[in-house]
């Protein structure tokens, strides 16, 4: 103006534009972080069954891919000298065993002496342990699984004659099976027992067989810088088979 004072000019706007706001409910959600691995499928327990003793395999009761109990007879050595032997120290026994039974009061009232009856008792310990190890040497000659599994492989046939350590069959327990695989070590923090375990096979493209994490490694691969660990995967079903590759 002419008193030289600024003059500001004031304008009024038009009220601002309404915004749209869109309003949902907060919640709160598990987010799944994933570690990619790939692995073997591994039976839980392996066996090779020899023959304990020395012979020729009579019975042969199982063959490859057979499902077996713990404890079921897979093979027979011929054991017909040995049962023979075993009949005549059950005989044995008894026979000292009466003998025993009839000197014990002959030597309470002095009938016999103490160094008699001491013979007789040792002669019936001696048929008692002779009984024994026949019932054991018998009892070996049939060659049984040691837990329920399946047959991976039968290595003899009825005739073929076999001694102590001849391998008969292998045995594989494949309910669980292992996965086992490796992890990087950057991924080693996220992994631990217990985790949900999901495995894909070629052999059954689509489907995913669920586990759980069982063990991880103490000590890191230092060539591979990789982390083994061991997942069990429920087999009920036996569609898996050990040395199946996986993806985990």
């Amino acid at each position: 103006g002419r008193d030289g004072k600024v003059v500001t000019a004031t304008t009024t706007t038009a009220a601002a534009e309404a915004i749209p706001i869109t309003v949902i409910p907060v919640a709160v959600r598990p987010v799944e972080r994933v570690v990619s691995v790939v692995g073997t499928l591994a039976a839980a327990e392996e066996s090779e069954l020899a023959s304990e003793t020395e012979g020729q395999l009579m019975v042969v009761e199982a063959d490859l891919g057979d499902r077996v109990a713990a404890g079921q007879v897979l093979a027979r050595v011929r054991s017909d000298v040995l049962e023979a032997q075993l009949r005549e120290a059950e005989a044995a026994y008894e026979s000292a065993s009466a003998d025993q039974t009839r000197a014990k009061p002959l030597r309470d009232s002095g009938v016999i002496a103490v160094q008699e009856y001491e013979r007789v008792r040792t002669e019936q310990e001696v048929t008692r342990a002779r009984r024994g190890r026949l019932r054991i040497e018998v009892e070996r000659a049939a060659i049984r699984a040691p837990f329920a599994g399946s047959v991976s492989a039968r290595l003899a046939s009825v005739g073929d004659y076999v001694r102590p350590g001849v391998v008969v069959f292998r045995l594989v327990q494949d309910d669980p099976l292992k996965f086992r695989g490796d992890v990087p070590e950057r991924n080693v923090p996220e992994i631990q027992v217990g985790q949900t375990l999901r495995v894909t096979v070629d052999a059954y493209p689509g489907e995913t067989f669920n586990g759980r994490i069982a063990r991880v490694g103490a000590a890191s691969d230092p060539t591979a810088r990789s982390l083994a660990f061991e997942g069990d995967v429920p087999n009920a079903d036996h569609r898996l088979r050990p040395g199946f590759f996986g993806r985990g």
